[in-house]
C-alpha cells in the first residue's frame, strides 16, 4: 500500500496496489550494509531476483547505468549500490529498499572488503580513509533518499543492518509486507546468521 491524497485535499489515506501492478524492488545502499543479504532473504523467500553475480546477487548491467537499462525487469528485485552512481531510469514503477548500517562499522568493512580485493593497492592511512567514508556516508545518504523519492511516488523502506542480524524475522515481515508479496519468512530468516554488529571476520560475498 501506499499513501494518496483523498478528495479533501491534505489528510491522506491507504490503497492498496492491485497484484497486477508489477514493480521492479530496488534494493540499495553504499556497500557493505547489508544489500548482498537482502537479496538472499528475498531469493530464499521466493521473490524473482535479476542477478548474474552469484556471490554478491548483483548484475552486471549495473555499473552501465543509466546509459544501459534495458535489462531491467518487473516483478523482480535488483541490487543497485552507489545510485548517485548507478542511477535507476526515469519512467518505470521502482518500489526502493534502502540499507544503513553504523556508519564506523560500515566504513571499516569498506576498507577490509577493498584490501581483500587489492591487497597491494597503496592508500590513504586507514584512519584517513575512515574519516573520508564515513563523512561521505553521512552526506550522501540524505542525497540518495531524495533521488528515490524522485524516481517514485512509493514511500521508501529504510532498513537497518544491526537490524537484520539481530532480528531477522521482524525484517523479513517488514520486506513481506513492503513488497505485498507472500514470501517464505522461514527461509528468509534462515539465510541470515545472527551474529554481534561489529564486522565480520569474513568476507562472505567473496568466500574469505
Amino acid at each position: 500500500m501506499y499513501p494518496v491524497p483523498n478528495k479533501m485535499g491534505n489528510k491522506r489515506r491507504r490503497v492498496r496496489i492491485p497484484q497486477t501492478v508489477r514493480m521492479i524492488l530496488v534494493v540499495s545502499s553504499f556497500g557493505r550494509a547489508g544489500s548482498s543479504l537482502v537479496m538472499k532473504m528475498l531469493q530464499a523467500g521466493g521473490y524473482p531476483i535479476l542477478a548474474n553475480k552469484p556471490g554478491s546477487l548483483e548484475h552486471t548491467g549495473m555499473a552501465q547505468l543509466p546509459t544501459y537499462s534495458t535489462w531491467l525487469e518487473d516483478g523482480c528485485a535488483v541490487k543497485i549500490n552507489d545510485p548517485h552512481l548507478f542511477t535507476p531510469p526515469k519512467g518505470l514503477d521502482y518500489q526502493f529498499i534502502w540499507l544503513s548500517r553504523d556508519p564506523k562499522q560500515q566504513a571499516k568493512s569498506m576498507i577490509k572488503l577493498n584490501k581483500a580485493l587489492w591487497p597491494h593497492k597503496e592508500v590513504r592511512s586507514e584512519r584517513a580513509s575512515m574519516r573520508f567514508k564515513m563523512k561521505f556516508i553521512k552526506k550522501s545518504t540524505p542525497q540518495c533518499l531524495r533521488l528515490f523519492k524522485r524516481l517514485s511516488k512509493r514511500p521508501v523502506i529504510q532498513i537497518n543492518f544491526e537490524e537484520i542480524i539481530t532480528n531477522p524475522e521482524k525484517i523479513s515481515n517488514r520486506i513481506q509486507n513492503y513488497a505485498e508479496r507472500k514470501l517464505n519468512i522461514n527461509k528468509m530468516i534462515k539465510v541470515v546468521e545472527t551474529r554481534a554488529i561489529d564486522i565480520h571476520p569474513r568476507i562472505m560475498e567473496i568466500g574469505q
